[in-house]
This record gives structure tokens, sequence and C-alpha cells, in this order.
């Protein structure tokens, strides 16, 4: 399953996390190859990880290294710099970059990624209550995307069947800060899951992205989207989610600036096409992610 990379940080102190390289390397080059034995003075990067190296004016992104080898696995032009040719000699550094300042989390916060997920609305372990959502009401939680993930798949888990369900549907929305799409406007949603509500336990349902929209979601600093749930008719089941008081997670913010978690609708049997985030009350909503 696909998941967020861990971010690697090295110490450059003296000679670690610094070297330089081998050859001339034009722009299109993926491969960075490292004067002989400065290998070693980098760590090795294994799948799920990444590595951040300035070569000049450009960033890269390292994505696999075997411990002390002289050749690296790279992504080219990071953060908006721009894929150069660089001359053999030119020196190489280990970089803690602002974005991976802005992504990085220390090891003992619960990520997405520690559940080989992609996103969620906050750790799965919060979610120790559980919630009747009414009928026909949507109920969304903002979801934070911190760069750029291609989804597949939405969750939540479901703690009281109810076989009578109808229509019942989980989806994205952009939301607070989203740099592309207008925010409310609905990106992807799942089929009709009515049969997914009729067992519990964690559930797993395909994503299909909206005309003219991708399960691409454009990620960055303080971009939010909001995961949506939906019943729209027969018994409600009921869904894991945080046990506290909406008040308290939605503590300062009022309706113009998107509420954490929220209803929205009545009498509704499918997501609509786009929703105002400003008209949404504070409620509950239960636990939602993404993978």
């Amino acid at each position: 399953m696909a998941y967020v990379d861990a971010e690697l940080f090295y110490n450059a102190v003296g000679t670690l996390g610094k070297g330089t390289i081998s050859g001339s390397h034009n722009n299109s080059t993926t491969t960075l190859t490292l004067t002989t034995g400065h290998g070693a003075r980098f760590p090795a990067v294994a799948s799920g990880q990444r590595m951040r190296l300035a070569i000049e004016d450009e960033i890269v992104i390292v994505t696999a290294h075997t411990a002390n080898a002289d050749t690296m696995t790279m992504t080219r032009g990071a953060e908006g710099t721009t894929a150069a040719t660089h001359a053999s000699g030119v020196a190489v550094q280990a970089v803690l970059s602002a974005d991976a300042q802005r992504r990085y989390a220390p090891g003992l916060l619960l990520q997405p990624r520690h559940a080989e997920m992609l996103a969620w609305a906050y750790p799965a372990i919060m979610a120790s209550g559980v919630m009747t959502i009414s009928t026909g009401n949507v109920r969304y939680h903002r979801c934070y995307v911190p760069e750029t993930i291609t989804v597949t798949n939405f969750h939540l888990r479901v703690s009281t069947l109810q076989a009578s369900a109808t229509n019942v549907y989980g989806g994205i929305y952009a939301g607070i800060g989203h740099p592309t799409i207008t925010a409310g406007t609905l990106i992807a949603k799942t089929a009709n899951q009515a049969s997914g509500v009729g067992s519990t336990g964690f559930k797993t349902w395909a994503l299909t992205a909206e005309a003219g929209q991708s399960l691409t979601l454009a990620g960055g600093e303080d971009v939010w989207y909001y995961l949506g749930t939906l019943q729209g008719g027969g018994t409600a089941a009921s869904f894991n989610r945080q046990a506290t008081d909406p008040s308290l997670y939605n503590c300062n913010l009022v309706a113009a600036d998107g509420f954490y978690a929220g209803a929205l609708g009545s009498g509704l049997t499918a997501l609509a096409a786009t929703i105002t985030i400003s008209s949404m009350a504070a409620n509950d909503a239960p636990w939602m992610g993404l993978s």
C-alpha cells in the first residue's frame, strides 16, 4: 500500500552529509554519482524514506541509497527549484529544507504513514467513541494534506451494522487553503456502499474521481480537504469517532473559518456536487482516512 515517505535528516558536522559529484550530470539524469568514498558520508535511504540534497541552486530528493554506495537514485528539481546541469566536483550537501521542516513530525507523533495510509482526519487510535449519523445529513471532517498525494481508497470503521441502510457514500471535497480547486467542490466519491455497512469493522471503499477532477490531491502548507460521509436512508448505522465534544475540537473556530468537524444538509440521498463550507454547522463526524 502506498504511503507518504518518511523524511531522513542527517547531521552535517565535519564531512557527514557533505560530498562532491563525480562527472558532469545533465538536467535529466536520475542517478547521482558521488566522488569515490563520499557515499559513506550519507545514510542509507530505504523504500519509504527520502533525503534532500542541495546541488548548487537545485534541491533533489534521494529516494534510494545503499549504505556506503557512491550512487543514489534521485528526483530532480524539488521545491520549485530547476533541474540543471552540474559539473564534476560540485559540492553536494544534505539539507533540512523549508519543505522538509514543514512536513516533518517527531517519530512519537502518529502519522498516516504509520498505518500505511496517505491522510486521515486524525490518528485512528483516537477514534474511541461511537456516533450515529442522522440519515440524509452529511458529516464532514477536515483532512490535512501537507504534500501532493494520489489516493485510491476511502476508509472508516462501522461500529454497529445496519442491513437496512441505503445510499451510503464517502467523498472528498476541496477545503481550506486549497491552491487549485474552489473550496467545496466534490473531487471524488465512492460507489453506493449500503452493503458495506451491513457488517462491522474497518472499511476500504474505492474512490472514483468526479468529471474534470483527479485522484491526485494537491497538498501544501495549511491545505485541508474535507472528507464526508452520508447515509441517505434506512436505519442509521454507527461509526467510530473521536470521543470528544464537538465544541472542544472546533474550539475557537466560527463557521466562516471552516469547522474541523461539522454537518450539512438534510434529506440527502447523494453527495452534493458542491457545498458551502461556511454554512456548515459545528458537529461531530466519524473518523475517516485515505490511502
